[in-house]
């Protein structure tokens, strides 16, 4: 095996690659200088970028098992060989009865539904499906179900599991300052301050993440963005217009974590996530500063008078 850099006769692939080093390549450089084809590197179905395997095999063919599996059945179903052309053809044969009904038995991986047959229809009369089966709430229905939930959740009757999120529809769409098909909220606790920025009159308008703001990330050492929750320009008692920047947080990620008797992942993940918010509030302190605007912190205490 020739060195393809100097033509020096290597003895085996591994001295080879050892050899490679005074010429200050690496295996994948090497293969790309002197062995690459034009078209390799990339996957066959989608054309994606794959992975370098080793000096020998190259790039792989495929940049996913599922793209593996699409290629080889496609392939074969597409091939001329008997054993192919038979199985194809009984295939047919067996659904061929079916092409006029309404669908294909059950588990046939047909979308549509299979036929109506006498034991089909005997077990609907038996035990007919619930009356509220296939059909969809109203708009109505599904807001006052919404605010029945968020109430039951705020007075504590129930207790909120893992993080509630939708979209929020406005009903004075014109104070909304960004894409008023997009307002997501991802707590309870964001929803009730976008009802209270869209019905209260001084607030002339508002906005959801939609501005920036570049932070430092001390625990990766990077400059990152932050998307503060919300922008809103408030018409304050004395006549006065003030703009602010709102973060709502929980009051427990307001403070430093309390240090346990031995460092848990969860207490580091927390020290972390600490750090990380106080930059990121630091950043936009100062983005305020800059335009004369005031940066809060809202907590549940300020949320819900606690």
């Amino acid at each position: 095996m020739n060195c393809p850099v100097c033509n020096i006769l290597q003895k085996n692939i591994r001295g080879l690659m050892c050899h490679i080093k005074i010429h200050k390549y690496n295996s994948k450089k090497l293969y790309d200088d002197y062995l690459k084809k034009v078209d390799e590197g990339f996957c066959l179905v989608c054309s994606k970028e794959t992975k370098y395997i080793n000096y020998t095999l190259g790039y792989s063919k495929f940049c996913s098992n599922k793209c593996s599996n699409i290629y080889n059945v496609t392939n074969y179903w597409n091939s001329d060989s008997n054993n192919v052309r038979k199985r194809r053809d009984d295939h047919r044969e067996q659904f061929k009865k079916y092409q006029n009904t309404n669908g294909r038995p059950k588990g046939t991986k047909n979308k549509n539904p299979y036929p109506l047959t006498d034991k089909v229809l005997k077990r609907y009369i038996d035990n007919p499906p619930p009356s509220w089966r296939g059909k969809k709430h109203k708009e109505e229905t599904k807001e006052k179900m919404s605010i029945i939930i968020s109430t039951m959740i705020e007075n504590g009757e129930i207790k909120q599991m893992g993080s509630y999120k939708g979209k929020f529809v406005p009903q004075n769409s014109k104070k909304y300052i960004g894409d008023v098909g997009n307002i997501v909220y991802r707590s309870l606790w964001e929803r009730k301050f976008m009802i209270y920025c869209d019905t209260n009159e001084n607030v002339l308008e508002y906005s959801s993440e939609e501005i920036i703001v570049n932070y430092f990330d001390p625990t990766t050492n990077k400059i990152r963005r932050y998307f503060p929750d919300f922008y809103i320009k408030v018409k304050e008692p004395d006549g006065s217009i003030k703009k602010y920047l709102i973060e709502i947080k929980p009051h427990k990620q307001t403070m430093p974590p309390p240090k346990p008797k031995r460092q848990t992942k969860g207490y580091i993940y927390e020290v972390y996530e600490y750090a990380k918010n106080q930059s990121k509030w630091e950043a936009a302190k100062e983005y305020c500063k800059d335009r004369g605007w005031t940066f809060r912190i809202l907590t549940e205490n300020e949320l819900y008078g606690k």
